[in-house]
């Protein structure tokens, strides 16, 4: 393949997101954090995520993480009786 333009040496993989992101001073941090509005406290989160490996396992352990809770729903074998008829003792 050759390329028709030099938009297409540009590398847009995951490795190189890097760039994409402007960086925060620690000052800006601690003020985003401590009372900054929610769409810098995403773009602050977004740029956690995308250079620091812990901060992602973090992320992505709790957005995975399984609750278990579900409603029981009984199944019946034996449809003859009806589940409406029966009374609840």
């Amino acid at each position: 393949m050759v390329a028709t333009s030099k938009e297409a040496y540009n590398r847009t993989d995951a490795k190189f997101s890097r760039n994409k992101h402007r960086f925060f001073s620690r000052q800006q941090i601690d003020d985003i954090v401590a009372r900054g509005n929610p769409i810098e406290r995403a773009e602050l989160s977004e740029f956690f995520f995308a250079t620091n490996g812990l901060y992602k396992r973090i992320i992505l352990h709790y957005a995975t993480f399984l609750t278990y809770s579900w409603i029981a729903v009984p199944y019946l074998k034996n449809r003859k009786y009806d589940m409406a008829e029966r009374k609840i003792a």
